[in-house]
């Protein structure tokens, strides 16, 4: 997933998509509770699974961040990873 960060006028912006995250709302959606948490996750990989019909992989590093994506991904049966 690529990110841009953006940083004027002294606020953070996070671009996803064609949505601009402000650093507000950053902090709004890291207070949600995990299971919302969960859900907009499923929601952006669901996205981008579309996008590229299904032709996509989940590159593992061994670090946190990829074990949570390797994780979510286990519901799309068709996503190669490391361990499938």
């Amino acid at each position: 997933m690529t990110r841009l960060i953006l940083k004027t006028h002294n606020r953070l912006y996070l671009k996803h998509s064609n949505n601009i995250i402000t650093g507000e709302m950053l902090k709004k959606k890291q207070a949600l509770p995990l299971e919302e948490k969960i859900d907009l996750s499923l929601a952006v990989i669901q996205e981008w699974y579309e996008h590229w019909n299904g032709q996509v992989y989940v590159s593992f590093s061994g670090g946190k961040d990829s074990t949570v994506l390797l994780d979510l991904v286990k519901i799309f049966p068709t996503i190669t990873s490391p361990f499938s």
